[in-house]
């Protein structure tokens, strides 16, 4: 369960029509979410695609149907489209209304109200037509419209849409914060920053930050960069996420030690990571599974740099693992990779394909050479590990890998994929 510090939305919505798919977790897989994002250019777990170009149908001329941002929840991802559209796949338990016996229901009882319903391949959200970008932590989403304006959904089944009050035209958006025009930050939901740790429907003003430039919500901390390349953090700290050499949880934002020139931020389930103007990556918090990216497994509460990169252009922090996208367009990840989420493929054990074992240092996810954004899923506080992550290409497709009983992945199966499969019918 989430801490008092976690965000918490009060929407859901449902999708115009579900695919089937067995929920009954398939033999060797074991457990599965976004984080910030600035809302102009290719950034940590978000991006913008070009609209792919218009063909010629007979005279008439069409646009290209492709993805624009993409954002990987706990067991389902989502894109928005050049068309405003949302989609999203996996298990829909939050996303379409609940109820047992309807086409597309899932048999396994994942979330513990007696059946989860997912799609297996991309289905639009219902009300969303003017999305410019898709944000996803756990089962809470968000999208950004064209009029400037947040629509969120994914707590609760059935409730709707909802529409989050009094942000227009934010500078940045992740779930749960908006960065502001004037470099203020507001949250809702909970994890406010605001020295309380109540929860609020309204967003509220975090205390001291009156400059930041992009924001991220992980599982029990969130994190701002601000204009002069310094990072603050607030929430949870008992590994210490907040990245101040302390384990001492802090309901107002507090300095990351020793950041001075970061441009952006991934709060992950327990660990952050920060990407600096020089191309390189620092993270801190919990380093169980070696998602820190240095050679050890051992925690740190202060930013320790990732071994060996120097081109990174966006970073996403999983659950225990983080990936990185580099100059060029290839991907690189690190950290556990119990459902394949490092995206390296398999080896044989004996008689057995087995994936490729986790790695404290980043390698390189097999054949992605062309994204232009990330995003890597944190697993909601989940004992058991069950990850994903995906890429956005730079024609408008959308690559994943890993963890899919639940259609993670999108592309008609529920089996796991220890390499990228391209996501169907975009």
């Amino acid at each position: 369960m989430k801490s008092q510090f976690t965000h918490s939305l009060v929407a859901a919505v449902s999708l115009m029509a579900v695919i089937g798919c067995s929920g009954t977790p398939t033999s060797g897989e074991t457990s599965p979410s976004a984080a910030s994002t600035s809302t102009g250019g290719t950034t940590s777990t978000g991006g913008t695609a070009s609209t792919g170009g218009t063909t010629s149908t007979g005279g008439s001329t069409t646009t290209k149907l492709v993805a624009t941002s993409i954002a990987t929840g706990y067991h389902h991802t989502c894109a928005s489209l050049n068309d405003g559209t949302v989609l999203c796949w996996g298990i829909t338990a939050y996303i379409y209304t609940n109820s047992c016996g309807l086409p597309g229901t899932c048999q396994y009882n994942e979330s513990g109200l007696g059946c989860d319903p997912c799609s297996l391949t991309p289905m639009a959200v219902t009300g969303i037509t003017d999305a410019i970008a898709v944000f996803s932590y756990s089962s809470e989403n968000c999208a950004l419209l064209k009029s400037g304006t947040i629509q969120c959904w994914g707590l609760s089944p059935g409730s709707g849409l909802a529409a989050i009050p009094g942000i227009t035209n934010p500078a940045a958006v992740s779930v749960g914060c908006a960065v502001m025009r004037d470099g203020t930050i507001q949250c809702w939901g909970g994890n406010l920053g605001n020295g309380t740790t109540t929860t609020s429907t309204t967003p509220v003003l975090v205390t001291g930050i009156t400059d930041a430039i992009a924001v991220s919500t992980g599982s029990d901390q969130t994190c701002a960069v601000l204009s002069g390349g310094t990072v603050q953090c607030w929430g949870n700290n008992s590994n210490g996420q907040l990245g101040n050499g302390t384990q001492t949880a802090s309901s107002v934002p507090v300095a990351v030690s020793g950041i001075t020139n970061a441009i952006n931020i991934s709060a992950g389930d327990t660990h952050t990571c920060a990407l600096l103007g020089d191309g390189t990556i620092q993270c801190w918090g919990n380093n169980f599974s070696g998602q820190l990216g240095n050679p050890t497994t051992l925690d740190s509460t202060l930013p320790i740099p990732v071994t060996g990169i120097t081109n990174a252009i966006a970073v996403s922090a999983g659950s225990l693992f983080t990936c990185a996208l580099l100059r060029g367009g290839t991907v690189q990840c690190w950290g556990d990779n119990t459902t394949g989420e490092l995206g390296i493929g398999t080896t044989t054990n004996g008689s057995a394909t087995v994936a490729i074992g986790s790695s404290t240092t980043p390698v390189t996810v097999s054949g992605v050479t062309n994204a232009i954004a990330i995003s890597a899923n944190p697993s909601y506080g989940s004992s058991t590990i069950r990850a994903h992550a995906c890429a956005l290409l730079s024609g408008g497709t959308v690559q994943c890998w890993g963890y899919n009983s639940f259609g993670e992945l999108g592309d008609g199966t529920t089996t796991m994929s220890y390499v990228p499969v391209t996501v169907t019918g975009f």
